[in-house]
């Protein structure tokens, strides 16, 4: 090749760099913008899904919030709801009398189901009918039942930790189905989550000119990548800073300035205490939590000291008191012990069909909503804080990773391209 075709082919390249330098520097703010706004997209998406693992053995991904829930869900009781729930003073609220009164005809069912059984196992099925029948016989056994469930009502509030675990009933309600958990954070974040995607276009953009700056000084095929996993990075991590800081407002100058989530305090105890009591304690679960839950042997337990009260049975050794000793004489050991351990059956087998018919009226006078939203208002804003943070603080430097990966493999492809 000759001195003149070489000389004109170093100056082409010298003249073309320069001129594919400055035509691919418009386009880097642009393309920073829209990547970012796609990739903090697809990190918040990753948050909370899939629900379940998606993949082939250990090579796949579960959303980080349904993966780690249990986890959630205790910072959850620890930093929120022990701080929102006093459990005597919620029990307190349960009206012994009118639950008393709302069960009384299962009760009144159970009690004469055992008079008539027992007279039959004496023999004197027939002999004992009009007694059974009769209006002093009703009026007594009413009050004893009411008498018994009002008592029993009352021994769980007594002591409520005894009988009913908060944490279990909590951490199994967020854990047990993750779209629960999932749907709480999305409730309660949704601005917080539109702004983290939204800032992904604005903050990139912003960055993406510097980034385009840099290119035209220095533009080895490799820096786009570099600095595009740079930028991705850095917007990640200044949406999150924006949404959680600073924790307490500060004065600068004319402004007042706080992480926009904090801000949002009043908003988000309305929509996070509405959604717990709907969804993880709701009467139904409350009565599920006495009746099955991890204490509910305690709760068993003090039925079976109410019936052996009804009986007249002395609370220490088991034995009948001077009260319930003719009943014993009566009946005579056997048939005593027998009555004893099928009427605690027979109510264990017939309460949790009985209970759904005080729902509402558990739900009415617990009031939880009301309690949960006005604790949560007067929370401090360290304390707030902890109700959406550790869905970002769990895996906070993943999210940031994400998009600088993804920030590094469109700047490559950027200067590949030449846009």
């Amino acid at each position: 090749m000759s001195l003149i075709p070489r000389a004109l082919l170093a100056a082409g390249v010298a003249t073309a760099l320069p001129r594919s330098r400055w035509l691919v520097s418009p386009s880097i703010p642009i393309v920073a913008g829209l990547l970012n706004w796609a990739t903090n997209r697809l990190a918040v998406a990753m948050m909370f899904y899939p629900l379940r693992f998606r993949g082939i053995k250990r090579v796949g991904w579960q959303g980080i919030v349904p993966g780690k829930a249990t986890v959630m869900a205790n910072k959850i009781v620890d930093d929120v709801v022990l701080r929102l729930i006093d459990l005597r003073e919620v029990f307190a609220r349960l009206p012994a009398e009118r639950i008393a009164v709302a069960l009384e005809p299962v009760v009144l069912e159970i009690g004469s189901g055992l008079v008539h059984d027992l007279a039959r196992r004496k023999g004197v099925g027939a002999l004992a009918e009009p007694i059974i029948g009769s209006a002093i016989f009703n009026a007594t056994l009413r009050s004893r039942a009411s008498a018994l469930v009002a008592e029993l009502v009352r021994d769980v509030q007594a002591e409520p930790e005894a009988v009913f675990d908060l944490r279990g009933i909590v951490v199994r309600g967020f854990a047990s189905e993750p779209k629960v958990l999932v749907e709480l954070f999305e409730r309660c974040g949704e601005q917080d989550l539109r702004f983290v995607v939204n800032s992904g276009l604005f903050l990139g953009g912003a960055l993406g000119v510097l980034q385009a700056l840099l290119w035209t000084v220095w533009s080895p095929w490799w820096s786009l990548a570099l600095t595009g996993a740079a930028v991705g990075m850095v917007t990640d991590q200044l949406a999150l800073n924006l949404i959680f800081l600073p924790v307490e407002p500060r004065r600068i100058g004319p402004l007042t300035v706080q992480g926009l989530f904090l801000k949002r305090q009043a908003q988000v105890s309305a929509q996070f205490s509405e959604y717990v009591v709907a969804n993880v304690l709701t009467a139904r679960q409350l009565w599920d939590e006495l009746l099955y839950g991890s204490r509910c042997r305690a709760f068993w337990r003090l039925l079976a000291l109410r019936i052996d009260a009804a009986l007249g049975v002395a609370p220490d050794g088991g034995l009948p008191n001077v009260a319930g000793q003719g009943l014993y004489n009566l009946l005579g050991r056997e048939d005593w012990e027998w009555l004893r351990a099928e009427a605690v059956q027979r109510m264990r087998t017939a309460l949790p069909l009985a209970v759904p018919a005080i729902y509402q009226l558990s739900d009415e006078a617990l009031d939880l909503q009301t309690t949960m939203v006005e604790r949560m208002a007067r929370l401090s804003s360290a304390e707030f804080e902890r109700v959406l943070h550790p869905v970002f603080e769990e895996d906070e430097w993943t999210l940031i990773l994400v998009g600088g990966a993804l920030g590094a493999i469109a700047g490559a492809a950027q200067a590949a391209c030449g846009v």
